[in-house]
């Protein structure tokens, strides 16, 4: 008897994970999906144009600096003549979180030039997508770096899902609660890389499926290539100052952006200045592990 009991209670739970991840697929689907419908509308009716219609009325982007993006381009007059040049992209890496409320997608950018005089320019875009009150799915952070190549460091641009989250929230999440404990992991990520042996205390905030943008460079790939690449930067200290953050109705999956400051050991590069934005994900013990993490370093000139 307590055999079948036993059975009966792992067919049960096997069969409300089944209908989670089905759930979960079709609410990613429909967030790449918004991400495809935002890249056509880009090429159909121009950078503006869909820039607007597709962000959220609190989205921001970077110019250097981070912008409301809607105030900034309503600013802008509507172009009088045909746009010089089409930008086109196509989301290659997406993961959403539990609620369906969050997620995020990145993939290459094609910039091509209307009048075929100049080669097309190549880019990665990061998009952090947040679920409206309407059911619709607006950008509320962008952030983008160019690349030398079309290509993902695959070699392809198919698409791939991110791994599913295995944990989940015990009881109701307190959303502020939450923004403001990630916020405090910002801060100890940064304490611990201002202390030095940056690839060191850093790997301890990566989740094995993480990915790293840098601008000129094609994204950095697992925590084992990031690692190396934190090494080969030989980075006496890193210090990174939050300003915002934002945290899933399920409290697996969350964001932060803000202010970074690096100076590497050798004395002639100096110090460097800019913005980064990432994106955490709850391990299935619950911590907080950074699951993507795209900077852009500002001009020298710039403070």
């Amino acid at each position: 008897m307590k055999i079948l009991v036993s059975l009966f209670v792992m067919v049960c739970l096997t069969l409300e994970v089944l209908g989670q991840n089905k759930a979960l697929s079709s609410q990613l689907d429909s967030l790449v999906n918004s991400e495809r419908a935002f890249a056509r509308t880009c090429v159909e009716k121009g950078f503006r144009a869909s820039f607007i219609e597709f962000f959220a009325d609190d989205g921001i982007s970077f110019t250097p600096h981070p912008v409301n993006t809607k105030e900034d381009l309503r600013k802008r007059p509507e172009p009088s003549a045909p746009p010089s040049s089409t930008l086109n992209w196509e989301p290659v890496f997406a993961d959403i979180s539990l609620a369906g409320d969050l997620g995020y997608t990145t993939g290459p950018v094609v910039s091509t030039d209307n009048a075929k005089k100049q080669s097309p320019r190549y880019a990665y875009y990061f998009s952090i997508w947040k679920k409206q009150r309407d059911g619709n799915w607006r950008v509320l952070i962008d952030y983008g770096i160019g690349t030398p190549t079309p290509a993902d460091s695959s070699g392809t641009n198919s698409f791939k899902a991110a791994t599913p989250v295995r944990w989940k929230a015990s009881k109701q999440v307190d959303g502020e609660r939450e923004r403001a404990a990630l916020m405090n992991v910002e801060r100890k990520l940064s304490g611990a890389t201002a202390a030095g042996n940056v690839a060191q205390n850093f790997s301890r905030y990566l989740m094995d499926e993480s990915r790293m943008h840098r601008d000129g460079l094609m994204p950095v790939l697992t925590k084992r290539a990031i690692l190396a690449f934190i090494n080969e930067q030989r980075l006496k200290k890193v210090t990174f100052e939050p300003i915002g953050a934002g945290v899933a109705d399920s409290g697996d999956l969350g964001y932060t952006y803000g202010r970074y400051e690096l100076q590497k050991k050798d004395p002639l590069t100096g110090m460097e200045k800019g913005y980064v934005v990432r994106v955490w994900k709850r391990n299935s013990h619950g911590d907080w592990k950074i699951v993507a993490d795209v900077a852009n370093a500002l001009p020298r000139d710039e403070k």
